[in-house]
């Protein structure tokens, strides 16, 4: 067996490394929260019970950039590296930084991400047929708008230059460091746990979109987190997903910053565009047929890292 390739290094069976990473994630949320804190009261000043109006004030926009960018490195990233370091001898390996990878594959994955703005609408719509009760729907309408605020509040942009640090600070950083964590690291555990492709990157997709906080897009990035996991799952190279990522979010950023050009940026524009529902299953049946496509390319660069995802449910697990 082959002890650096993702999936298969089991000197530590799966329910410990879960245990491991659990740790390390929330010793990362911790380590993230202080150092967010200890940075803007350096910067600020203020006590704490300040801080919050404080930052959401224009002239703190690259100060919460730059509290974003602490918070998810040290609690996505950095949580990441250490695991991969603990099961692995070569841990960005481990994670998917390799030179798997051609241009057919790169070509798939920007039509998958653009089948997928398409097909987001539809799962959208799905998410407001799931029934609940008022009070929790309330609840859940409540914290949505607070999470459009706070979006609202860093992607604040009034030129190019705004536009340029946005795509980097808001669309490609958190790409990277969600990708190393939820993917590379988070999939690959629960894989292994379940000895089973498809239910370790479900549970890895739902982790995913509770960890955003909003109900409203629950389907949406639930429908995109299995999308990214089976890039991963048969790409094994973590840059395919970071692109696909990055994609996905330097969209929304660049329709931000064309309505904010136009004075029209609003809550109630943020909202995912609509469209008629056979556009969206169009889209999801494109998204299967490139699939099959993709799996193909995926052999053609690494045969056997695809043959071996396929077998996973074969392979003995001999340490406990």
């Amino acid at each position: 067996m082959n002890r650096d390739y993702p999936y298969t290094f089991l000197t530590i069976s799966p329910l410990s490394q879960f245990g491991i990473l659990l740790a390390l994630f929330g010793a990362g949320f911790l380590l993230g929260g202080i150092a967010t804190l200890f940075i803007a009261q350096a910067v600020t000043h203020l006590p704490l019970f300040q801080l919050g109006d404080a930052l959401n004030k224009s002239d703190n926009l690259s100060l919460l950039r730059w509290l974003q960018f602490a918070g998810t490195f040290c609690m996505f990233a950095l949580p990441a590296i250490v695991f991969a370091r603990i099961v692995n001898r070569h841990p960005l390996r481990y994670i998917g930084f390799n030179n798997h990878l051609n241009f057919r594959q790169l070509f798939i994955v920007l039509l998958l991400v653009f089948a997928a703005l398409y097909a987001q609408s539809t799962f959208s719509e799905l998410n407001q047929m799931i029934p609940l009760p008022d009070s929790l729907r309330n609840t859940f309408k409540h914290l949505d708008e607070q999470y459009t605020q706070q979006v609202m509040a860093m992607v604040r942009m009034n030129n190019v230059v705004d536009y340029i640090l946005s795509l980097l600070m808001l669309a490609f950083l958190p790409a990277l460091f969600e990708e190393m964590f939820f993917r590379g690291a988070v999939q690959q555990v629960f894989v292994g746990m379940f000895r089973n492709g498809f239910a370790g990157i479900l549970v890895t997709s739902l982790i995913f979109s509770v960890a955003h906080f909003s109900f409203e897009g629950f389907l949406t990035r639930l429908f995109l987190g299995m999308m990214l996991g089976y890039i991963f799952y048969y790409g094994r190279n973590i840059w395919l997903n970071i692109l696909a990522h990055f994609l996905n979010n330097a969209v929304v950023v660049t329709s931000i910053y064309m309505l904010s050009r136009e004075g029209k940026l609003t809550a109630d524009s943020m909202k995912d565009e609509t469209y008629p529902l056979y556009v969206g299953v169009l889209a999801i049946i494109a998204i299967f047929a490139l699939f099959v496509f993709y799996k193909r390319e995926c052999l053609n660069v690494a045969p056997a890292a695809v043959v071996e995802s396929d077998s996973l449910n074969d392979h003995e697990f001999h340490i406990h």
